[in-house]
């Protein structure tokens, strides 16, 4: 969705997992099929990059869900700009995860999915904004820009 919001919004877009990859030159995939314990290491890089965005104005940046969870990602986010969150419910994520091809450490247990949920729910509940997730994403992009102008 970030692309369509951002076009929406006339502003420069960036996944923060594709910009993990730029900046080590291998895929978020490989980062962390070769060790798995080494998933902390992996969070401080996707801390490092998110720090490197922020000393920028005016883009749209998307996350993925354990971004906002560590090395203080939500304060970050809170204090840099405004943050929406895209939210669904379990059941929609368990889906999505499941057909998802990249490789999502802390999902490989679908049936510790609804603890983790739970887990971050506070902390994803500190957004700015929180939009439904379960729209088309191209409506929910020009809702959410119509919004955004606003704040």
């Amino acid at each position: 969705m970030a692309p369509l919001l951002a076009k929406e919004l006339g502003l420069a877009h960036a996944d923060l997992d594709t910009e993990i990859e730029t900046a080590t030159g291998r895929p978020i995939s490989q980062l962390l099929s070769e060790n798995p314990k080494k998933i902390e290491r992996f969070r401080k890089l996707e801390n490092d990059v998110l720090q490197r965005w922020f000393k920028r104005d005016n883009f749209v940046l998307a996350t993925g869900g354990g971004a906002p969870m560590y090395h203080n990602g939500m304060d970050t986010m809170l204090d840099s700009g405004t943050v929406v969150w895209v939210q669904v419910p379990l059941s929609v994520a368990v889906h999505r995860i499941r057909h998802d091809t990249k490789i999502r450490p802390l999902a490989r247990d679908i049936s510790g999915l609804g603890h983790l949920y739970a887990e971050r729910l506070p902390t994803y509940s500190m957004a700015d904004i929180t939009v439904d997730g379960t729209l088309p994403t191209e409506s929910l992009a020009k809702q959410l820009a119509a919004r955004l102008t606003q704040v």
